[in-house]
């Protein structure tokens, strides 16, 4: 059994915050010294320790916290964007399981149709956001548009969920693709009628505006059931390589549900897996890990161990490519108590050359995180593996892992000022500026139903390329700016019977 793409949601099993938070308040706590830590101490937070130490090709980070009673922040929603689609216009409500906040999508997009899955599919273990959905029976490409509160140049988690539900009652799932700005990000597809995808990215966008768009690729209309944005702290993950898709996201020795908000403070789904060739190890302490990824305790008290604690444990897995270039983040914290005489310490593999830079040793209450600082070969298939070493008397563990493919997204985003100017057209035009296909800023093929307007309110737009204003019922003359801007050669425009200004 590979590990496999985080394509499919599966039921989700939520705790309520750990027993620890009661809302006591605490100093920093430290419980171990890893090298040249730094302290960090607040009234509100546990101790963090780190230290990282970069090897070749990987880098390690070891987190040490001690469990404690303590409030956190983990209802401050602040960096939240949760969109349920389909739902009322201007509604809202609490998820009674999460505790997150949704909004209608009504804000965030004019186009589309609102939709509800049909009954036979409503059962009461389905998460509320898959009970609607928003579909797309109108133009190639519709957009969601998002303004997060932290600006461009923060990372945000950017996820969509998608599940057909037979809403039109035709039985036939569609494929369809999803984009960021104008870049494709993902293809979604089903399996069945029920399947429940899940598509993640973690980006950094340079506008104030982020746009994910649903395209129609001719195999069916597109549909969305909710769109989700997470805030993260710019020290998680990096942007160095580009933007990161997630391939998978896994609990290792949880064996039902997955964990998200409020277990995890950013909301990444954390979904359990069942392994072959593998023992479950686990330790029903609780604790709470603060600093570098805040990976969530319930995840980190769970691991699995080879079956015969004299083999390696490997961790296989397919690319959906075989040009795809992966990043690694594996976790890892020693869930069992040691006697004197007791060891556990392994080396990692990957395809076959050793990947990590000194063995690993797990620590109690201890995550320590091995990643990669360089992308790694793309390859056909890849294997992790972990190989106890000589001096080991105990069988390597590992309590979960985040593999991302990278996307690198070579075209402009829509600039701040255009995107403003859109706004501006879409409230005169209404779901008619959907037909906008972006690609540093086209319109082509206006649909000759737009209301009339003048047509100087294109000059508005600073990366406008190509303009095809035949056939259309727009009024006026063409605007010297975008005159002189054909006359250059920066634009190709095409007016029709339009006058010149």
């Amino acid at each position: 059994m590979g590990l496999y793409k985080a394509r499919s949601v599966g039921l989700t099993s939520v705790g309520n915050q750990a027993e620890n938070d009661t809302g006591d308040y605490v100093d920093a706590v430290v419980v171990q010294e890893v090298g040249h830590a730094t302290v960090t101490k607040t009234n509100s937070w546990i101790a963090a320790l780190s230290e990282v130490v970069y090897g070749h090709n990987v880098a390690w980070v070891y987190l040490t916290l001690v469990a404690v009673r303590v409030i956190h922040s983990q209802d401050d929603q602040s960096g939240f964007i949760s969109i349920d689609c389909g739902i009322p216009g201007n509604s809202n409500y609490t998820d009674n399981t999460t505790g997150i906040n949704y909004v209608s999508d009504s804000q965030f997009t004019d186009a589309g149709e609102s939709k509800t899955i049909l009954p036979i599919h409503r059962t009461s273990s389905l998460e509320r956001q898959f009970l609607t959905l928003r579909s797309f029976p109108q133009g190639t490409r519709n957009c969601y548009t998002l303004k997060p509160a932290q600006g461009p140049g923060n990372r945000y988690l950017i996820r969509a969920q998608f599940m057909y539900g037979n809403y039109d009652s035709k039985g036939v799932t569609p494929q369809f693709d999803l984009h960021l700005g104008v870049e494709k990000w993902d293809t979604i597809s089903f399996n069945k009628t029920t399947s429940q995808e899940l598509s993640e990215i973690i980006h950094v966008p340079t506008s104030e505006y982020i746009h994910v768009c649903l395209v129609n690729t001719g195999h069916g209309t597109p549909f969305i059931s909710s769109l989700e944005l997470r805030y993260f702290n710019n020290s998680m993950y990096t942007a160095e390589f580009g933007s990161l898709q997630l391939f998978a996201r896994l609990d290792f020795g949880e064996t039902f549900g997955s964990y998200r908000y409020k277990d995890d403070i950013y909301d990444r789904k954390w979904d359990s897996i069942r392994y072959i060739n593998s023992t479950l190890v686990y330790n029903f302490e609780t604790w709470t890990y603060v600093g570098g990824f805040k990976v969530p305790y319930k995840v980190m008290t769970t691991a699995i161990a080879p079956d015969n604690s004299s083999n390696p444990l490997r961790l296989p897995w397919t690319p959906l490519n075989a040009s795809d270039q992966f990043l690694i983040f594996l976790y890892f914290s020693e869930v069992q108590t040691l006697q004197r005489n007791q060891t556990r310490e392994f080396d990692i593999y990957l395809d076959g050359k050793l990947w990590s830079s000194r063995p690993v040793t797990p620590f109690n209450r201890t995550t320590v995180t091995a990643y990669s600082d360089v992308l790694e070969k793309p390859a056909s298939r890849h294997e992790i593996v972990l190989q106890k070493t000589k001096k080991s008397t105990l069988p390597p563990i590992i309590n979960a892992i985040e593999l991302f493919t990278v996307k690198k997204f070579l075209q402009s985003q829509t600039d701040d000022q255009d995107a403003a100017s859109i706004m501006d057209i879409k409230s005169v035009y209404k779901d008619h500026i959907l037909e906008l296909v972006l690609k540093w800023i086209k319109w082509e093929n206006c649909p000759s139903y737009i209301q009339p307007h003048n047509v100087k309110i294109f000059g508005l737009l600073t990366l406008l390329r190509i303009l095809n204003l035949k056939g259309n019922n727009f009024t006026g003359s063409v605007p010297s700016s975008l005159l002189s801007k054909s006359k250059s050669g920066l634009l190709l425009l095409r007016r029709g019977l339009l006058p010149l200004h």
